[in-house]
């Protein structure tokens, strides 16, 4: 089942909601850690979603469905902003899954000049891919891709393991 929750004491199993966990935070009984809102971040009381096996939930644990863990996901990511870099191989993966990498293949190769040249370098070589990179606009205007398109497929391809 699809859960929420967040650190309980240690020792007490007593939520961090409720008061601070004087012998450390853990994270509640058979827990599976999925993401945390970590734009929230820094705070006392951290919100974890994930998942668990129990039928009996423990406290600090709530029950949620999957339609509010994926709008959670969602919505954290859109707060994250998109990642500064990913691995080249992720951005080329991210392309290909959106149809695009063959036309970002074509507009590279048709580049002419010294940036041109640069850019199927950056293309090749390149082990990371920086949001901010002249080559990221300029490939994006080529494929007919706005700024909140690129920051969605930065984050799906920021995803791929």
């Amino acid at each position: 089942m699809f859960i929420s929750f967040t650190y309980v004491d240690a020792i007490t199993g007593i939520p961090v909601t409720e008061e601070p966990a004087l012998n450390g935070p853990a994270m509640p009984e058979g827990c599976v850690f999925g993401f945390a809102l970590e734009s929230l971040y820094p705070t006392e009381r951290p919100k974890f979603y994930g998942t668990t096996a129990r039928s009996t939930l423990v406290p600090g644990v709530t029950e949620i469905s999957e339609a509010e863990y994926n709008a959670a996901i969602a919505d954290e990511m859109a707060a994250r902003g998109p990642p500064e870099s990913i691995t080249m191989r992720q951005a080329k993966l991210q392309l290909s899954r959106a149809g695009k990498l063959s036309a970002a293949n074509t507009a590279i190769a048709a580049m002419t000049g010294q940036p041109g040249e640069e850019a199927r370098i950056e293309w090749e070589y390149a082990t990371t891919l920086r949001r901010d990179h002249p080559l990221v606009a300029g490939l994006g205007r080529t494929l007919g891709l706005d700024g909140a398109t690129i920051d969605n497929l930065f984050r799906a391809a920021s995803q791929i393991a």
